[in-house]
């Protein structure tokens, strides 16, 4: 059996240098945590349910985990306006599924999640 420290002591996930020519460079990506992919899983469920989100959630996720190749933020949140009103969509959009194919969250992986059935346990017994 595992151990709860070697679980926390394991590298980090992958990271991925995304190519942006319009910028002139490259940009490096992470996958989303726990957190910013439950935030991001809300945000598909309620544009399936017809509930818009407010804008900027796509350069919100760009924000918060593209970096720079020491590992900082390579973002800061006085960028947050210029994301969403004068960065060129083409670039956020290639980051953005950069990021949701790094974290597993495409939407095509959460229809498969939600094919699956739900498993649950039965602690009682009869007899």
């Amino acid at each position: 059996m595992i151990d709860r420290l070697s679980v926390k002591s394991l590298p980090k996930p992958a990271t991925e240098l995304v190519d942006v020519p319009e910028w002139g460079g490259k940009i490096m990506v992470r996958p989303m945590n726990v957190l910013e992919q439950e935030r991001f899983w809300e945000i598909l469920d309620d544009a399936k349910n017809g509930i818009q989100s407010p804008a900027g959630k796509r350069g919100s996720v760009v924000m918060s985990v593209a970096m720079t190749e020491d590992g900082k933020e390579f973002f800061t949140p006085e960028d947050a306006e210029w994301i969403g009103t004068e960065a060129d969509p083409v670039v956020i959009d290639r980051l953005f599924n950069a990021i949701q194919r790094l974290s597993g969250a495409t939407p095509r992986e959460q229809a498969d999640i939600e094919k699956k059935p739900e498993i649950t346990t039965n602690s009682s017994s009869s007899g």
